[in-house]
């Protein structure tokens, strides 16, 4: 039996900035972060609906784009899914930092 002391040292074996760790329950996934994606792409599919003016923009923009791509095209696309996996890789790299 350990005195109680003794029982509130941290363990030496375990890391102390990884204690906080706790999985990811599936109600939380569902109730914060999926609702704040649909909410934004229901928005964002709103505003497309109601406003042809900046559809039209976002259609010119998207079409210039991929005429861009093309005429460069093995190094645009590279350049592409270069820029995706830096995207990601700090997105990630930022969900990882303690709170």
């Amino acid at each position: 039996m350990l005195s109680p002391a003794l029982s509130k040292l941290p363990d030496p074996y375990v890391n102390q900035y990884y204690r906080c760790l706790r999985l990811i329950s599936f109600e939380r996934i569902m109730g914060q972060v999926l609702v704040r994606a649909f909410s934004f792409l229901g928005l964002g599919g709103g505003f497309l609906m109601i406003s042809p003016k900046l559809r039209m923009d976002l259609t010119k923009g998207l079409e210039s784009l991929t005429r861009t791509m093309e005429l460069y095209s093995p190094f645009s696309y590279i350049g592409g899914v270069a820029l995706v996996l830096l995207m990601l890789a700090i997105s990630l790299y930022r969900g990882a930092q303690p709170r």
